[in-house]
């Protein structure tokens, strides 16, 4: 097995060997994107669907409601399928105290300094969000003001920069991991919490209160598989934001389905039902632009996607991520964008010098995504 192999099997499942339409953005978002900063999951969209019209993301969360927003992976804020709700809520949360005290770092140490035991925090919390939300949705300001009144103070986290207190966003999200609560209407341009029962169409939110938490951590590994193997356990407890024995007791049921694959002295593991998709993978051609946080930059392994390390600092960074250049397969730089009034900023940093044809593949995408944002006109650097 080659670097090549693998990279071509992840750029395959996550569809950037081919192009999607418009009628496959639920498909585009079986790996999830993570939200965060602004405007990062339309590009990614764009990234896999040819013919993407901008209101098809709005379209898809606020009126069909085929996606959705919600705490999960990490605590991170994540857009799924609706109908894999379930998969990425309850796969990933937590059933004993240690487990949910690795997931809500670094929030437990706020709560442990108070002396609380962190099940009952998330028990109350959870119970005061079903109160206040049973016929409506509230900002977070709003659900913010609902727990100071009603939560005891040594569960809340003060707040230095407004002087107030709020719930730890650990517990935040760990309510809503839980599959009690995800992000819905928009009030004042910003996504309001509501509780899942009341957003989600009903068939599926009673398949996801159906399915079993074992079964939902189950899928929850063959997702990570099928879009980053091959792959160890180590990886999936990293990308899920669980601990190392949580991801070892869900893995460990699913060994039948494994095949080992030897890589780099380490010990690989992919789907077997994905083997023949594995070996026939090819490489992608031409120029993608993936935003920060894009799925497919989310793999552990980053040396298999830039094997020279000194280049790593320059893709992932603590804070403010920027995009990265893939060329014929192979991330080649990073880039931003700006918008200032109708025009778009597009600012590039490559690897190597460019060939006049990749730059003229680089000038069509800025237009693309130019046309995309709604904007009129559009600054192109390349260094």
């Amino acid at each position: 097995m080659t670097r090549e192999q693998i990279l071509a099997f992840r750029y395959h499942r996550h569809h950037l060997d081919r192009s999607l339409t418009r009628k496959d953005i639920v498909e585009s978002a079986r790996a999830g994107f993570q939200t965060g900063v602004p405007g990062t999951t339309l590009l990614a969209l764009a990234a896999r669907i040819k013919d993407l019209k901008a209101a098809d993301l709005e379209d898809a969360l606020q009126d069909k409601k085929s996606l959705v927003e919600v705490h999960c992976l990490r605590e991170a804020t994540y857009i799924v399928p609706s109908e894999d709700f379930a998969i990425f809520t309850k796969g990933v949360y937590p059933t004993n105290e240690d487990d949910l005290g690795y997931f809500m770092r670094p929030g437990t140490g706020q709560l442990k300094a108070n002396h609380v035991d962190i099940m009952e925090v998330v028990d109350a919390a959870a119970k005061v969000m079903r109160e206040v939300l049973k016929n409506k949705a509230l900002t977070q300001d709003e659900i913010h003001a609902e727990w100071r009144k009603k939560l005891p103070k040594k569960f809340l986290w003060e707040c230095r920069g407004c002087k107030s207190f709020h719930l730890h966003y650990s517990v935040v999200a760990s309510i809503c991991a839980n599959g009690e609560a995800c992000f819905g209407p928009m009030i004042d341009g910003d996504s309001a919490f509501t509780l899942a029962k009341n957003w989600l169409p009903k068939t599926l939110f009673d398949r996801a209160q159906k399915m079993k938490q074992e079964d939902a951590s189950h899928e929850l590994v063959r997702r990570y598989l099928q879009f980053f193997g091959p792959a160890d356990v180590s990886m999936f407890a990293s990308w899920a934001g669980i601990s190392k024995h949580q991801a070892s007791e869900i893995w460990k049921l699913l060994e039948n389905e494994l095949l080992e694959i030897p890589f780099a002295k380490k010990t690989l593991f992919l789907l077997k039902k994905d083997q023949k998709e594995f070996n026939s993978a090819k490489s992608p051609k031409g120029v993608h632009l993936l935003p920060a946080r894009d799925p497919f930059l989310d793999q552990r392994d980053r040396e298999i996607i830039i094997p020279e390390k000194k280049l790593h600092s320059k893709v992932w960074k603590v804070l403010a991520n920027p995009g990265a250049l893939l060329v014929d397969g192979e991330v080649e730089g990073t880039w931003r964008v700006q918008k200032k009034g109708k025009t778009l900023n597009f600012g590039f940093e490559t690897f190597h010098k460019p060939s006049h044809a990749i730059k003229s593949e680089i000038d069509l995408q800025c237009e693309r995504i130019t046309m995309l944002r709604g904007c009129e006109s559009f600054k192109l650097e390349i260094k």
